[in-house]
């Protein structure tokens, strides 16, 4: 009787135990985290507002493995642990700040909540979205994308009335001779390289050589101008002054 008993209990234990390791892997799958995800916070006002003037602690997330995150904030990569999921798919990036660890939400299957007040002193979270698997696309190519892709006639000197130019998302630039590529400044020192502050560009010409530029683009998109800076200065970190228009794209 007694082993009938202490069998029954044993039976009892394992079939609890199995119950409550179902319940844990279905929380898990619940709470499955894509391969990469875009601060969708600094892009959603874009090219209204570009990214370099939104506080962010992270532009992308890769989560490449079941315990750790690689994390780009647009000038350096870098790794950090995560913990299991929580309650309500809750999860904390070890030791992400100097104020400690961060904390993140996942909201249904593509929607990431990153609770980085105490780095951006902004009242909300940061909203991350998962990158579409059909447009497997860098924050860069979003970023392309919404400030300045597309077709334009160019408005210069010596151009004729029908110059046609072409950004490509990608970075690379068509019409536009010698340049053959372009790439926007959203993060780093390049934010503080025009007095006043300024959106800069950078072009690359068919001798690998950088030209930067200000620019600023109209409400609608329909027109970005571009304009000279300054030399730089052996003795100043950027504050290079804004000089005249250099030409103008329209569409």
């Amino acid at each position: 009787m007694k082993t009938n008993y202490f069998l029954m209990t044993i039976t009892a234990l394992v079939l609890f135990l199995s119950c409550k390791s179902g319940e844990k892997s279905a929380d898990q799958a619940k709470c499955f985290l894509g391969m990469e995800y875009i601060n969708y916070t600094v892009l959603e006002h874009c090219p209204d507002i570009l990214p370099g003037d939104v506080p962010s602690f992270a532009l992308e997330f890769k989560f490449k493995t079941k315990d750790t995150v690689d994390v780009d904030n647009g000038f350096e990569h870098f790794r950090l642990p995560y913990s299991e999921p929580g309650d309500s798919c809750h999860y904390v990036i070890k030791g992400a700040t100097q104020f400690g660890d961060m904390h993140f939400l996942l909201k249904g299957d593509s929607t990431i909540l990153l609770y980085d007040s105490a780095w951006t002193q902004l009242n909300k979270a940061s909203e991350f979205r998962r990158i579409d698997e059909n447009l497997p696309w860098s924050f860069k190519h979003y970023l392309n994308e919404c400030a300045i892709t597309g077709t334009y006639n160019l408005i210069k000197e010596g151009a004729g009335k029908d110059h046609k130019v072409i950004f490509l998302r990608n970075g690379q630039v068509d019409g536009m001779k010698p340049y053959l590529a372009y790439e926007i400044c959203f993060a780093g020192d390049c934010l503080g390289e025009t007095s006043p502050p300024s959106n800069t560009i950078d072009f690359t010409d068919d001798k690998n050589n950088k030209t930067t530029f200000a620019f600023k683009i109209a409400p609608g998109r329909r027109t970005i101008q571009f304009f000279t800076i300054g030399d730089p200065s052996p003795d100043t970190k950027g504050e290079r002054p804004i000089g005249p228009l250099a030409f103008e794209v329209k569409q």
